[in-house]
């Protein structure tokens, strides 16, 4: 999977992050700053629960906001085979 981001010329954050997946279908899924930072942090070794109360202390956001923001982008990318549940 790579990303990509798009700015506005002098903009510190990305106005769009979009996913593309580098097998299967080749599929582009454009998602928000905590869906990529979950996604970028995802490596099989923490919960996604344990990564998005990460990304909500960074960002100073609560938890459970930022859970319900990502929760739908997740399944997609799981349904597009872009992740998936590792075993633990």
């Amino acid at each position: 999977m790579t990303e990509e981001r798009h700015y506005v010329p002098g903009s510190a954050d990305p106005m769009i992050l979009i996913l593309h997946q580098g097998a299967g279908l080749g599929r582009s899924i454009q998602v928000g700053t905590a869906t990529s930072a979950i996604v970028g942090a995802s490596d099989g070794e923490l919960e996604v629960g344990q990564i998005a109360a990460a990304v909500a202390l960074l960002t100073e956001r609560d938890a459970a906001e930022i859970t319900q923001e990502v929760d739908e982008p997740l399944r997609e990318l799981l349904r597009a085979g872009m992740l998936k549940i590792v075993e633990q």
